[in-house]
């Protein structure tokens, strides 16, 4: 069996993962934080080159109403990787800090902003890919589960990772972050560390959930329309 998908899934998740520590920038530290974040580029550009061909069908891509959601998608998450990239530059002191850009609340923001959506994008993105994800763990990991397991375990991860996902949107006060909006919130990590994290994943989820029944959405007309 080949080990690749398998291995393009791990190397996704690790990024993914390492997104959601890289918030966390109070308890890391300057220096943490910024290898987290070189970590987390070095694994997107691992992304894209294992995704390169994906580039080469935009044409056949774009002609269904799936397809230039997945477009439009990849492009903000694009933008928002690179926005994070720029203002990494700019404010990012030990892996940058021989370049001579003095980082200012404008950078800083946008760099926060960045990060804030690319939860947000990634998250959708993921759930886009989902049919993927589960291709690969059922070829792996099948035999550990009756295959008419699968489905209700499913539905009922849905669940809870919607009702999680929702109670830590509020909690964390996504909606004012996701627009710039100044808030006063912050957290605690000295008392609950693991928490921040489960919130943020949790967020994530919930994207990913909306991003899965999204596609499926836009794929019911048109396999109508074909029957």
């Amino acid at each position: 069996m080949n080990p690749r998908p398998l291995f393009r899934i791990v190397l996704d998740l690790i990024a993914a993962c390492l997104l959601v520590v890289g918030l966390a920038y109070w308890w890391l530290g300057n220096t943490a934080h910024e290898l987290i974040g070189t970590a987390v580029f070095l694994l997107i550009l691992a992304h894209n080159g294992f995704n390169r061909r994906w580039y080469g069908r935009l044409d056949r891509t774009g002609r269904e109403p799936r397809g230039r959601v997945t477009i439009a998608l990849n492009l903000a998450l694009m933008l928002a990787m690179i926005g994070l990239l720029i203002t990494s530059v700019v404010v990012l002191r030990v892996v940058f800090g021989f370049l001579p850009f003095d980082a200012g609340m404008t950078a800083r923001d946008l760099h926060l902003l960045s990060a804030y959506w690319g939860v947000v994008l990634v998250g959708l993105h993921v759930g886009l890919n989902w049919q993927i994800v589960m291709n690969v763990a059922r070829s792996r990991f099948g035999v550990l589960l009756p295959r008419g397991l699968w489905e209700p375990i499913g539905w009922v991860a849905v669940l809870c990772l919607s009702a999680a996902g929702l109670h830590s949107a509020f909690t964390m006060d996504l909606g004012a972050k996701l627009l710039s909006r100044p808030t006063l919130d912050m957290w605690d990590f000295n008392a609950a560390t693991p928490r921040f994290f489960l919130h943020w994943l949790s967020i994530m989820g919930l994207c990913a959930v909306l991003g899965h029944h999204g596609a499926r959405l836009l794929r019911r007309p048109l396999t109508l329309a074909r029957g």
